[in-house]
């Protein structure tokens, strides 16, 4: 039989309330400890944090998503769609102009 998927991410993933799984009622999520020899650890050490640069704003974002897609063609897919991921997205907002500008794209042509 065709079981329905789930319509939210939440429950694709059994996250609640930003843990995986089910809460279990006095228990606290588990935190992740950093290893000594992690990427994240190498990353402590060498100086180079992900959390200190600078964010773009939601508008150069946006700028930047429909600057990639202008230039995108079958050639250039691998190279751009690198660009595309490291540009900025970190919200849902951004994800949703994506959807829309790609959208736009194919059914203008």
């Amino acid at each position: 039989s065709h079981h329905a998927l789930p319509t939210t991410p939440s429950n694709r993933f059994g996250i609640v309330d930003g843990t995986l799984g089910t809460p279990v009622k006095g228990l606290s999520p588990l935190k992740l400890e950093v290893s000594e020899n992690s990427w994240a650890a190498h990353q402590q050490k060498t100086g180079w944090a992900w959390d200190t640069l600078p964010m773009p704003s939601d508008e150069q974002v946006a700028r930047n998503i429909k600057s990639i897609l202008n230039k995108l063609t079958f050639e250039k897919f691998e190279s751009l769609s690198k660009q595309l991921v490291g540009c900025g997205l970190r919200s849902a907002a951004h994800a949703e102009l994506l959807i829309h500008e790609i959208f736009e794209k194919v059914t203008s042509r």
